[in-house]
């Protein structure tokens, strides 16, 4: 992996890092005003960005080039 795509996968992940507090910023605010489906929904989106962000991170790695890969297959991105 080059460092470019070293880079471009860093800049993702604070990306991902950032949308997830969003999410969990605005879920703790629905949370308060009883929208348990919305909740549940951004709960999910949360669950999803977080694996994502671990594919991510493992995709870093010498090993973990592949898991990037079968990641996407089981999200269908």
């Amino acid at each position: 992996m080059s460092s470019q795509e070293t880079s471009e996968l860093l800049a993702e992940l604070r990306a991902l890092r950032q949308e997830v507090l969003e999410i969990k910023l605005q879920m703790a605010r629905q949370e308060g005003e009883n929208l348990s489906e919305q909740v549940h929904e951004l709960s999910n989106r949360v669950t999803r960005l977080e694996l994502w962000r671990a594919g991510l991170i493992a995709a870093t790695s010498a090993s973990g080039a592949g898991a990037l890969t079968a990641l996407s297959q089981v999200f269908g991105g």
